[in-house]
């Protein structure tokens, strides 16, 4: 007896096996088709961030800071107060290699705003805080955000981010400009 699947359920079992087409294309250097699996995974969930962000991210790979910024701005008309895609916004803003992309005194603003209140101390927004002063050669405040948002990631478990953050202020502490190619 085969098992159906409503609408929902089928558009769920399609998104997740788009994701997990889309992540191995990736890291085999497949990029073109990773984006592809992506964009179409964004048809199905046109609302959900994180597929916004993979796809922002693949963008920036590519070296196109201004799709990146495009997808992130329309992901933030969607869902405003979300912090993942605020930070990838303020990081690439602040380090974009493109001039016409890159735009400090919009991050700066953007990284001011955010971190009030309860977002303060996210390790997220700290670390694009970070890439930013770093991006102004403000290095000793990068290293200092970086040292917060370190922190912050590994007492919330976020061991991953912790390390990428990490992996940056080791950098910041070279006091040498970095930008996102």
């Amino acid at each position: 007896m085969a098992f159906k699947h409503g609408p929902v359920e089928s558009q769920q079992v399609e998104l997740t096996e788009s994701i997990g087409r889309a992540c191995p294309l990736k890291e085999t250097g497949h990029l073109d088709q990773a984006l592809g699996v992506n964009d179409h995974s964004l048809r199905i969930r046109p609302r959900n961030a994180s597929l916004r962000a993979a796809a922002a991210r693949f963008w920036l790979e590519r070296g196109d800071g201004a799709r990146a910024l495009e997808l992130l701005d329309a992901g933030l008309r969607q869902e405003p107060d979300n912090t993942a895609l605020s930070a990838l916004r303020i990081r690439v803003l602040a380090t974009d290699s493109d001039p016409a992309v890159r735009d400090q005194e919009r991050a700066q603003r953007l990284i001011e705003r955010m971190l009030t209140g309860a977002q303060a101390e996210d390790p997220r927004l700290l670390g694009a805080a970070a890439a930013a002063a770093n991006a102004r050669n403000d290095y000793q405040g990068a290293i200092d955000l970086a040292q917060r948002s370190a922190t912050q990631a590994r007492e919330r478990g976020a061991d991953v981010l912790a390390e990428r953050i990490e992996a940056e202020l080791a950098i910041y502490r070279t006091r040498q400009p970095v930008q996102d190619d």
